[in-house]
């Protein structure tokens, strides 16, 4: 087949439905868990996972060193993600569990708890229906690499792993003032934090002793090296050496982070801004270095239109009498570029077109729905800079800009002229035009992200780059009044 006479037009629903749906990590999730467990009817074991609730909950290891405050940090994660808190000593106080009586008569008998059976009772928790549907933080667990390991034996595998990280100093500081609830278990502080309540003042009793603590600490840090090298791909580790607010919110922006998944990527892309905002230059840099197809509608209809097309004659008499063009005209042109095959293998970067919320529905409806839609934002001084003083030169077609990259012959300078789109008046045109529908396009695409694109371009292609690569942070459940 000839591409360039009859281009193959790809489905656009096949991608937009797996990644929709989650097809790849679906797929991921059934394999990963029948390695783990090997049942004797795999069959039986896949409908049993499909039949479970989703698997899109929190799985989370607060850990760091004795101090760093990881019991107030997994009470603060737990009530903001509505998950359930899991402190591993006191699951050895369930006496319904057996594994539980199993890791008892091993401490009464003055030995220490096995590592499997760590594991088995950490499973056991995880595995139950509040935990399944709600999600889980595990509080300062493994404790060794060989915990870790029989964990990931047993199917225990977080999503994210934060590591609390502060001196020695201070957490033998932290420990001096340490005061503890003998009914709740909650933390407080003499000079940082203590509560008001008189019942609560009565029960305390103090922390841990300094000797106590510097053998936890030599104890934590001959162990932690071994505990990240199983959790390297999630790991984030935050100074706790700051006020509690700040720490949790280093904390929850991380756990908002989705997981880098495995799943084939095509990138489908929607730069979206005033004239003037860079959406030409950003999509170049982005076909460039990601191998992505670079759609400009506008260069497609004048294409269009200069090769006698189909579709291009239609619009034709619009151009030449420079009225605004039918939507169905330009989303004809735009479906017909997206729907060939290198757009729908490689992804493609969409800028000029949507322009109204209208066209946005349309282009959806169509099947060809972006999986990242940037809003780059830059202020009016900015848009009227950048394009009422630019000029082009008609003899050799350079093009320049008298702030920025200004002629360097007095006779360059003379010849020099303004594109009809680039005046003061057809400039505000167009921004008015863009803010009358921004707004609306910006609640259409509720995944959208904004960022400022009145920086270096470079600077700006940077944070476009780490968006695209990383997935789009998740929306935290609305909070319980």
């Amino acid at each position: 087949m000839d591409a360039t006479q009859r281009p193959f037009l790809v489905p656009p629903d096949f991608a937009a439905y797996a990644e929709k749906h989650g097809l790849f990590q679906l797929y991921e999730r059934i394999m990963q868990e029948l390695l783990v467990t090997q049942p004797d009817n795999p069959l039986d074991a896949m409908i049993a996972i499909l039949k479970r609730p989703s698997d899109d909950v929190p799985k989370i290891v607060i850990h760091g060193p004795p101090a760093a405050g990881k019991r107030t940090m997994c009470k603060l994660a737990s009530q903001r993600l509505r998950c359930v808190h899991i402190v591993p000593d006191e699951l050895l106080r369930d006496d319904d569990s057996l594994v539980a009586q199993e890791a008892q008569s091993q401490l009464s008998g003055g030995k220490q708890v096995s590592d499997s059976t760590w594991a088995e009772l950490i499973k056991e928790r995880v595995t139950k229906s509040d935990c399944l549907n709600k999600g889980w933080v595990l509080e300062g667990f493994p404790r060794t690499r060989l915990q870790a390991v029989a964990l990931h034996a047993v199917g225990v595998l977080p999503k994210h792993f934060v590591l609390l990280d502060v001196k020695d100093d201070v957490a033998v500081e932290r420990s001096i003032g340490k005061k503890i609830d003998t009914v709740t278990g909650d933390v407080y502080h003499v000079t940082y934090d203590m509560p008001n309540n008189p019942d609560i003042l009565n029960r305390l009793v103090d922390g841990k002793g300094e000797r106590e603590l510097v053998k936890e600490l030599l104890e934590y840090h001959r162990h932690i090296d071994g505990v990240l090298s199983c959790y390297s791909n999630i790991v984030k580790t935050i100074n706790a050496d700051q006020p509690k607010t700040d720490v949790f919110t280093l904390v929850l922006t991380f756990l908002c982070t989705e997981c880098r998944s495995n799943a084939p990527h095509t990138p489908r892309v929607i730069l979206l801004g005033p004239p003037g905002s860079g959406k030409d230059t950003q999509a170049a840099l982005l076909a460039s270095k990601y191998n992505i197809v670079n759609v400009s509608c506008s260069l497609l209809i004048r294409q269009a239109v200069a090769d006698g097309s189909k579709m291009g004659e239609p619009v034709k008499p619009y151009l030449e009498r420079k009225m605004m063009i039918p939507d169905g005209l330009v989303l004809n042109i735009v479906k017909a570029r997206l729907g060939q095959l290198d757009c729908a293998t490689r992804g493609w970067v969409l800028h000029g077109f949507p322009k109204t919320p209208s066209q946005a529905e349309q282009l959806v409806q169509a099947g060809y729905e972006p999986n990242r839609v940037f809003f780059l934002d830059v202020s009016v001084d900015t848009v009227m800079e950048r394009l009422t003083l630019r000029r082009s030169d008609p003899v050799t077609g350079e093009m320049y800009h008298l702030q920025h990259k200004p002629p360097r012959h007095t006779y360059v300078a003379q010849r020099l002229q303004i594109h009809p789109q680039d005046t003061e008046q057809a400039v505000r045109g167009s921004l008015q035009h863009f803010e009358t529908n921004a707004e609306d396009l910006y609640e259409f695409f509720t995944l959208s992200q904004h960022l400022n694109a009145d920086q270096d371009i470079h600077t700006v292609f940077e944070l476009i780059e780490s968006m695209l690569v990383n997935p789009i942070p998740k929306k935290l459940p609305p909070r319980v009044v």
